[in-house]
């Protein structure tokens, strides 16, 4: 036990992120909506939501735990070099219609996501207070990701990859893709 909570430390102080529990195979993180939120601990369903949470979780190269994809992502996927990497995603069900203005802070089509039953749910610009609300409403985890302010690309997008990275077991990738 006292081996358990040493781990637990270090854990917390090297990410200053999140906190794993092995025995109970969750994490515990601070989304980027500022909100702390327990998840599974390296799930195998997951679902992205909004404007690039499935190519956030593409460059963590976890692609094979996607479980559905938004419709807005089928529609072009000439455009999106991880979709062309893994033309895989087209074969997954529908959890949602996606896009930018119809998607952004709103509540996502909760029939489509219990549809494809996913363990977590990773959305990109939702505020803390809708993401408390669909979280309770599915009993599904939702962590908020972000690439920064609206439109850009900045360093903000570092976070968002290194709390993914810690969820999905893929904390090296993350730091990898970071560097």
């Amino acid at each position: 036990m006292k081996k358990t909570g040493f781990w637990v430390f270090c854990i917390i102080m090297t990410w200053g992120l999140s906190v794993i529990s092995a025995s109970a195979r969750t994490v515990t993180v601070t989304d980027m909506a500022g909100r702390q939120l327990t998840a599974p601990f390296d799930p195998d369903r997951i679902i992205c939501i909004g404007p690039g949470a499935l190519r956030m979780i593409v460059y963590l190269q976890a692609e094979s735990k996607v479980v559905g994809v938004e419709d807005m992502e089928k529609m072009n996927p000439g455009g999106r070099p991880y979709w062309i990497a893994h033309p895989e995603l087209s074969k997954l069900s529908r959890c949602g219609p996606g896009g930018w203005a119809a998607g952004i802070n709103k509540k996502p089509d909760l029939e489509a996501v219990l549809s494809v039953k996913p363990q977590v749910i990773f959305i990109t610009y939702m505020d803390g207070h809708l993401a408390d609300e669909v979280e309770r409403t599915l009993d599904i985890p939702v962590v908020v990701l972000s690439y920064g302010a609206f439109a850009t690309f900045d360093e903000t997008v570092y976070d968002a990859l290194r709390i993914a990275g810690t969820i999905l077991k893929r904390e090296k990738r993350g730091d990898d893709v970071v560097d």
